[in-house]
């Protein structure tokens, strides 16, 4: 299951870009793509840390559900009235 995780990360695609004349980024909307962007690449070397060097599988198991709560949070866009 780590090897998935590893392989999943190691090919995933990068952030969508913005759609020019569609879409307006402002300052806050660059700082959460680059807070999105560092997290995404911290996630994807702590994974292939853990599948280099795990030795316990409960353990691992939950390091993997550790990043998937932090890919649900990072997925969360706020939407303001």
């Amino acid at each position: 299951m780590v090897n998935q995780y590893k392989n999943s990360f190691s090919s995933r695609k990068p952030l969508p870009s913005l759609i020019e004349g569609k879409q307006v980024e402002n300052e806050l909307d660059r700082q959460l793509r680059y807070y999105r962007e560092t997290e995404l690449e911290h996630i994807q070397k702590e994974a292939v840390k853990l599948r280099e060097n795990a030795t316990d599988v409960n353990e691992a198991m939950g390091e993997i559900e550790n990043y998937l709560g932090q890919l649900r949070n990072l997925a969360i866009e706020v939407k303001l009235p």
